[in-house]
This record gives C-alpha cells, structure tokens and sequence, in this order.
C-alpha cells in the first residue's frame, strides 16, 4: 500500500473515530432510534476487533489498548466488549495502529 493510500486510509479512520466520539461513543442514529439499543449487526466481526487492538498493543503497547478498550469500547476487558461497540473499538484501533506508519518504513 502506497504512503498516500495509507494516510487516505488513516484519514478516513480519524474522521470516523472523531465521528463516533462527538456521538458520545458508539450510540448511532438507528441506536437512539431505539432507545439506545442497537439493533443493527456489527459490520466487523470480535476476531477483526480483537486482531485490531492486539495490533496496537504490539505497536503501542499495553497501556494503549487498554485505554481503547476502556474508552471506545465501554468495558474493562476486551472480552466484555458488547458488539454494539465493535465497529468504533475496531474503527479506533485501526487509526491507532495507523500512528507513526511514516516512520515505520525507514524513511527519511
């Protein structure tokens, strides 16, 4: 993936995650039209969220993931984290994970 298409990419996972946050979390329209339950199904399945912050916690370590976990995906653990909450947690993660990919190619 070229550098561009990964800052595009990155970009994109920013403005969703600022998205989401100025939302108060993961609420989403179809969630406050039912009273804050979530009816809709994930679009990213618990092996993709927890593939995606073990990502993070290898790239930024534990701490880093612990915060996405707590805060994004609303529990203490990564296994308690409701699916209502996957695609933000996934979303996040992804822009974490993104953090300082520049310099992780050696350039100059």
């Amino acid at each position: 993936m070229s550098l561009e298409a990964q800052l595009e990419a990155n970009t994109k996972a920013v403005n969703r995650l600022a998205e989401i946050m100025e939302k108060g979390g993961a609420v989403t329209g179809s969630a406050k039209a039912t009273g804050g339950a979530s009816t809709a199904k994930p679009k990213h399945t618990d092996k993709e969220v927890t593939s995606a912050v073990v990502k993070v916690k290898k790239k930024h370590g534990d701490d880093a993931a612990k915060e996405l976990i707590k805060t994004v995906g609303k529990a203490d653990k990564l296994a308690e984290v409701k699916p209502e909450n996957y695609d933000a947690l996934y979303d996040a993660a992804v822009a974490k994970e993104a953090e300082d990919a520049e310099d992780a190619g050696g350039g100059l």
